[in-house]
């Protein structure tokens, strides 16, 4: 499901986003000729749900608390590095190792070579495309 760092960081920036279903009401009530298909969540609904279990799955077993804090606070809550590091009383480019790090344990590949949690292994991607711009 995550095969690289990047697919991870994707997977992250997403566990925000919310899909709102059709209808509030458990009937769906057609309204003339519009088509009912009869699901009353948006597509991807359910893979959206799926990930987001894996995800927070995979964070906790693998990660310690501080790493879940960067993760979350850098791509659910979109914080700029500069805080980030700030708050966990690290430099910023510490900061970016972290994260690097987390992100790599959290891959499929990680798991499937047989690595012990927090070797690094050569990512194939690189998460810093989906990274806040640093400020200041």
């Amino acid at each position: 499901m995550f095969e690289t760092p990047l697919a991870v960081a994707v997977a992250l920036r997403r566990y925000g986003e919310v899909f709102d279903p059709r209808t509030g009401s458990v009937i769906g009530v057609s309204r003339g000729g519009r088509h009912w298909s009869g699901d009353p969540f948006q597509p991807g609904f359910l893979g959206a749900v799926e990930e987001r279990t894996e995800l927070a799955r995979r964070m906790t077993a693998r990660l310690q608390p501080r790493e879940r804090l960067l993760l979350v606070l850098w791509y659910v809550s979109d914080m700029p590095p500069t805080v980030i590091a700030r708050q966990l009383k690290v430099s910023r480019v510490h900061c970016y190792r972290l994260r690097d790090k987390a992100l790599r344990v959290l891959c499929d590949a990680q798991r499937a070579e047989g690595s012990p949690a927090g070797k690094a292994t050569s990512p194939t991607a690189s998460p810093t495309a989906l990274a806040p711009q640093a400020t200041g």
